[in-house]
């Protein structure tokens, strides 16, 4: 079973941040999960929310910002708002990132800027995953990027079990802790499709995804869903 990092490590620092992000990378997890919305400029930035008032000291929708006025507003622990580059230049490969697609229109930048860092960094197919609620503007990004894996995110359990899952060619099934069942599991594993549950944070519901077989653990803290001490150079950090 793998881990992924939250919205990084959103936990121990404020989430989808490039110092959450770096947390989860020092945590040693398997993977880093963040969300994308698009801004007014069209860049694809960080934040799980439509609006910023939540995570910042500014109020408003994010699309209705240009990615300089974003970039004024502050963060928790003087954090600023990240823009998906600057995310895969710090992880630089070194795990893939399972890129959320929050806002609506925002596959066809993620599609564009994937394909760059494909083409001219040298990145892996496998260094992306790309998930989202929306299953509609899942299926435009597969469209776009055939090559890169997919995830549809579901928080209930749904009647055809993995069926869409397969519909769409998803690599994974992203589902809520509160639905997954033996069944959805037993069914993506005979399609071939991988189960991914979000959010586990205590050391006992990972337990029972173990027990279920589950692929894969969304975290917010991997330290103390493993019982993982930090290190002195980490704590220093």
């Amino acid at each position: 079973m793998f881990i992924i990092g939250h919205r990084g490590a959103a936990d121990l620092e404020p989430e989808n941040t490039l110092k959450s992000i770096q947390a989860a990378l020092d945590s040693g997890v398997d993977m880093i999960e963040v969300d994308i919305s698009l801004c007014k400029t069209g860049e694809a930035v960080l934040m799980h929310d439509a609006k910023v008032d939540s995570q910042t000291d500014g109020h408003g929708y994010i699309s209705n910002f240009t990615l300089k006025e974003l970039k004024k507003l502050n963060v928790k622990s003087g954090e600023k708002i990240p823009t998906l580059q600057e995310v895969i230049d710090l992880i630089d490969s070194r795990l893939p990132l399972n890129i959320e697609i929050k806002g609506r229109g925002s596959s066809i930048e993620i599609a564009r800027l994937i394909r760059e860092e494909i083409r001219q960094k040298g990145r892996a197919h496998e260094d992306f995953l790309v998930s989202s609620f929306d299953h509609i503007e899942l299926n435009n990004f597969r469209k776009l990027s055939p090559g890169i894996r997919i995830s549809p995110i579901i928080s209930c359990l749904p009647t055809g079990l993995a069926s869409l899952a397969e519909e769409i060619g998803a690599w994974s099934l992203n589902m809520s802790l509160q639905c997954i069942s033996s069944q959805i599991v037993e069914d993506a594993h005979k399609r071939g499709i991988k189960v991914l549950v979000y959010t586990v944070n205590e050391p006992e519901d990972l337990e029972k995804m173990k027990d279920l077989n589950i692929d894969g653990i969304f975290t917010n803290d991997k330290y103390k869903l493993t019982g993982q001490k930090k290190s002195k150079d980490q704590d220093v950090k």
